[in-house]
């Protein structure tokens, strides 16, 4: 079964991400979950948004309207022109009960394989095989 998430790994070695569940730990006791996380991000463009407007609430809108490529602990966010938040989530992958990133799967997959076949061939070249 395949399905889309928006990103947020509690485990990550981002250190944006690794400070955002530090102090939600430290604070509430648990790690964050995908909507906390959320929230925080929320909050953040709402942060940068009043900070590059100038005080009129008009200008909050259009600034928050021009946020670009904003890395937030759930990925890189934009809004459209419409103000429609944009997303880029990643494929998932269910493999025994566990959600796995699809993308980060294949690659796995494949560097294995690699391997395997190096090793093949470097056996076939000791036995003086073509």
């Amino acid at each position: 079964m395949f399905l889309t998430q928006a990103v947020f790994e509690v485990g990550s070695e981002d250190p944006k991400i690794q400070a955002f569940v530090a102090g939600y730990r430290e604070k509430y006791g648990f790690a964050p979950g995908l909507y906390a996380a959320h929230g925080y991000d929320a909050m953040m463009i709402l942060s940068e948004a009043i900070r590059s407007n100038s005080g009129q609430s008009d200008d909050l809108w259009k600034s928050m309207r021009s946020i670009r490529g904003f890395t937030g602990v759930t990925g890189t966010i934009q809004f459209d022109e419409r103000g429609d938040v944009q997303k880029f989530p990643r494929v998932y992958v269910i493999q025994n009960g566990n959600l796995v990133d699809y993308e980060r799967e294949i690659e796995q997959k494949r560097k294995e394989l690699l391997e395997r076949l190096r090793a093949l061939q470097d056996a076939q070249r000791e036995r003086g095989e073509n």
